[in-house]
């Protein structure tokens, strides 16, 4: 337990916690979204198209599965970058 004292773990964990969470969300929209548009496409298929491969709710789930771990990959380099910073720069200091 003494890791989770430092400011810099507290961070590391909240923001992926969040990104978690939004990451879920987005992908359950998403797929909940694909659902509904699947069985309208089966009940009424002339009259509604069915889910094609550009449909925006399929980029929304690639970007749940790939863009959001981007963007946390990128949050926890750019901590780590500032955490090593903020430690030299005090070992630096007379």
């Amino acid at each position: 337990m003494r890791m989770l004292r430092s400011p810099w773990t507290r961070g590391f964990l909240v923001w992926t916690v969040i990104l978690l969470a939004v990451a879920t969300l987005v992908a359950l929209d998403a797929v909940i979204g694909l659902l509904r548009a699947d069985d309208a496409c089966f009940f009424q298929y002339p009259l509604v198209p069915c889910p094609q491969a550009g449909d925006p709710l399929l980029v929304q789930l690639h970007f749940a599965f790939f863009g959001f771990p981007l963007i946390w990959l990128v949050g926890v380099l750019l901590g780590a970058v500032g955490r090593a910073l903020a430690r030299r720069s005090r070992t630096a200091a007379p």
